[in-house]
């Protein structure tokens, strides 16, 4: 008799304990058993995978009642498997912007990710809702979504309220970055209270006791987070630690000159900037070199996040960066997930990215005598 049966699909190789799950549905749902399931060692043979992969996808399907144990044996609970196939295979992916308005990193790592989903059989659709028009928007999202038979939805960096919205829908939603704190979503983002409070510690390190967070102002849950922890290391309640500055600007490139100067006509001006995003970065670094002050001797400078354009300027910026490959493959790894399951454990997915030193820090300027 051939170990493999013509009833039985043979599970894939990526998320292998979750396709075997599928697989097991498939047979229960085409009545390849009776009463009972066959024992561990077989349903392996059967599926061409190992004991503890089979042993993950018994818990699966015992968990949706789908078999019931009963001594060593998985007794055949009599319910129907959800049928999965009439679900649709695509991926709608919404943003705050448009894709041709995305920063060069947030654009390759979407772009790998698509790549990664399609060889799986979905198909991502980008959508731009800004949460500026959420009357309007918001109806049309809920169009589409059931007009394409959309099987989950990807939460990028978008407003508060569009975040509200999709936790109050029965679709599958994962937040690609930081979710505010009373939505009920899962997500998957960089630490930012964690880079801040890091870089706030390098640099005193270094022995600057001004420093200075340059941002937007937004209520994007990860600049939040970032301000979070930008004043819990400069709090006043640590007599030792530096004194902290919040410098928020409208985005362009006017907005952060404005927010540069003001700090720097302070009457204690910052000798250290940390700044979100690496194009505001570059903008504060051309600002500063054409107004006379040198880079790291009189200001040193950390990007929150990473591009590889702070490599390319002399001096090259400090910045925190992260295994792109691996978290796209963990990213996508979530979404099959959930998927598959129609939901994820409510927890935040955390990346804690590396710290790569380049030639913008140095010791605070010595006072003028």
């Amino acid at each position: 008799m051939p170990l493999s049966s013509p009833l039985l699909d043979l599970p894939k190789r990526s998320l292998l304990f979750s396709e075997a799950a599928a697989a097991l549905r498939r047979g229960l749902e085409r009545g390849v058993w009776r009463h009972h399931l066959p024992s561990e060692r077989r349903l392996a043979e059967l599926l061409h995978v190992s004991r503890p992969t089979v042993r993950r996808a018994l818990a699966i399907v015992a968990a949706e009642g789908l078999v019931a144990l009963d001594g060593r044996r998985r007794l055949l609970t009599g319910e129907r498997p959800v049928r999965r196939s009439l679900r649709g295979r695509r991926i709608l992916i919404v943003t705050h912007q448009p894709s041709t308005e995305w920063p060069m990193a947030t654009y390759q790592g979407i772009a790998e990710m698509q790549t990664y989903l399609a060889r799986h059989g979905f198909e991502c659709e980008i959508v731009a809702c800004a949460g500026r028009r959420l009357s309007v928007e918001l109806p049309r999202l809920a169009e589409r979504i059931h007009r394409h038979g959309v099987s989950c939805a990807l939460l990028v960096t978008v407003p508060r309220a569009v975040q509200e919205w999709f936790a109050q829908q029965p679709l599958p939603t994962l937040v690609v970055g930081s979710n505010h704190a009373a939505v009920a979503l899962p997500s998957f983002d960089v630490d930012y209270f964690s880079v801040s409070r890091h870089a706030v510690g390098v640099l005193a390190r270094q022995g600057h006791r001004r420093i200075a967070l340059l941002q937007p102002a937004t209520d994007y849950a990860g600049d939040l987070a970032t301000e979070a922890g930008f004043l819990a290391a400069t709090s006043p309640a640590r007599p030792d630690g530096p004194a902290g500055f919040l410098a928020r600007h409208k985005g362009d490139p006017r907005s952060i000159e404005q927010q540069i100067g003001a700090l720097l006509r302070s009457a204690h001006p910052p000798t250290a900037l940390i700044v979100s995003r690496p194009t505001h970065c570059l903008t504060a670094l051309v600002y500063l070199l054409r107004n006379g002050i040198a880079v790291p001797e009189q200001m040193s400078l950390i990007s929150r996040d990473q591009d590889p354009l702070l490599r390319q300027v002399i001096p090259a910026v400090a910045y925190y960066a992260f295994d792109n490959d691996a978290e796209t493959r963990r990213m996508a790894r979530l979404i099959l997930n959930l998927v598959d399951h129609q939901r994820l454990p409510m927890v935040a997915n955390r990346i804690l990215p590396q710290f790569v030193a380049g030639g913008s820090i140095g010791p605070p300027p010595k006072p003028v005598a």
